[in-house]
Parts: C-alpha cells; structure tokens; sequence
C-alpha cells in the first residue's frame, strides 16, 4: 500500500467516524431503544433527557475529529502536490504517519480507560507530543488510585510522562 492509499484509507476512516457521531447527535441517544423502551411514534430526538448544548463529550470528539480530518486533508493536498519539493512531501508523509500514530494512541488510551470502569473519556495528545490531556466523565472529584490508574495507562501506551487529568459530567 502507498502512501497515498493510506492518506485516503484514513480520511475515508475520518469521514465514518464523523458520520456515525453526527448521526448519533442528530438522532439523539439510543438508551432507550438499547432498554427496549421502544417509544414508537415519538420522534428520535425525544428520547433521553434533552439538553440544550448536547454532551460535552460527544461535542469535543466532533470539533476533535474535524481538526483531525482538517489536518489529514492538507497534509493529503500537499502529498498529491507534485509541484512542491519532494522534501516538503517527505515531510508531510512524517507528519501523517505521526497524526496516525496520535489517533490510535488516543483512541487506545480512552479503551483501555473505559474498559477500567470510567463512564467516558476523551483523550487529547498534544501535537509535539509534549503533554496528554484527559478529560473523564465523572461527578466527583478522581481519588489518587482513579488518578495513578489514569496515569499509568497514559505512559503505559503513549510514553509521555505529563499528563493533565480533568473531570466533567
């Protein structure tokens, strides 16, 4: 596979991503449908408790998909460009190899933290890989076991040592 199937491969894995979650926001969540409460007759958007500004999370993996496939976008534009050196190519091939590897770090981080109980987790790598930010779904404050727990599996996966951890509901 070359480069430019893998460039297209992620922006159509992009544009999946981005479709599923507009779906679900349009549609509004599936609890009930998932609990058998049917509601026939009602429309989608009424099941579940209405909020006016959505979910938090569900809103930041959007507006984070978007700057993701922005990205994937330019640096598939400057790839296909063969009016530009082939150094500033190579350079954007590095810079696309690195993007993939944050999302799947990500992505991988925030499994391995939902698999250990958090509700929901939003995971943001910094990209100079300076730092991670996690942002957890949790009412209360985090206790220093929940935070060692959240730290480990950041290091343990991406290798980055600082690590800013939040709560939101």
């Amino acid at each position: 596979m070359n480069k430019k199937q893998a460039g297209i491969i992620l922006a159509l894995l992009a544009l999946i991503v981005l479709a599923g979650v507009s779906a679900a926001k349009l549609n509004g969540p599936v609890d009930g449908i998932v609990k058998n409460e049917w509601n026939i007759g009602k429309p989608a958007a009424n099941l579940g408790d209405d909020k006016a500004d959505g979910d938090y999370f569900t809103n930041a993996r959007l507006d984070k998909d978007k700057r993701d496939s922005k990205k994937e976008q330019d640096i598939s534009n400057i790839l296909n460009n063969q009016n530009l050196s082939k150094e500033k190519r190579d350079e954007a091939a590095t810079n696309q190899k690195s993007l993939s590897e944050k999302r799947s770090q990500e992505s991988s981080i925030e499994l391995a933290l939902k698999g250990k109980g958090f509700e929901d987790v939003l995971c943001l790598i910094q990209d100079d890989k300076s730092g991670v930010n996690i942002i957890v779904k949790n009412k209360e404050q985090l206790d220093e076991k929940q935070r060692k727990q959240i730290q480990d599996t950041v290091v343990g996966t991406s290798k980055i040592k600082n690590v800013e951890i939040e709560t939101k509901q």
